[in-house]
């Protein structure tokens, strides 16, 4: 096991098994999820998500609680992918635009639609990122 720097880590409840894999539930918490006073102002942002992780040579159940580790570097990764590289696309795209004389309008209205070539070709390789971004489960004593 890696150290906790390295990796991620949360608790989560087996939902399904199938081929290797559990679909795990992850309660996701809010900032405030642990105020006192979260029922008065409304703001109680609490919900659910599913993930799939690798079982490995590990043997596990439906309803058992779980750790999921995935390592910090591929977090980072994931956040390069999908928010500083269409970022820097954006940008690159609105700067040549703008420098070359074109219309700010234009230029805006390009700059955003630059993006859905972008996000249309992680669609496509969404199989591949899937095997890159892979959760491991634990079990919890």
């Amino acid at each position: 096991m890696m150290s906790s720097s390295a990796c991620i880590e949360q608790k989560g409840v087996v939902e399904n098994i199938s081929d290797g894999f559990a679909t795990v539930s992850i309660m996701s918490f809010s900032a405030c999820a642990n105020c006192h006073s979260k029922k008065l102002c409304g703001i109680d942002e609490n919900s659910q998500k599913s993930v799939t992780a690798l079982t490995g040579s590990k043997t596990f159940s439906v309803g058992e609680n779980v750790g999921i580790i995935m390592k910090r570097s591929l977090g980072l990764k994931a956040t390069f992918i999908a928010y500083i590289l269409p970022f820097i696309l954006m940008l690159a795209v609105m700067l040549t635009l703008n420098y070359t004389g074109v219309k700010e309008i234009i230029t805006g209205l390009i700059s955003i639609l630059v993006l859905v070539p972008y996000y249309s070709v992680i669609y496509l390789f969404n199989d591949r990122l899937k095997k890159t971004f892979t959760f491991e489960l634990t079990k919890l004593e």
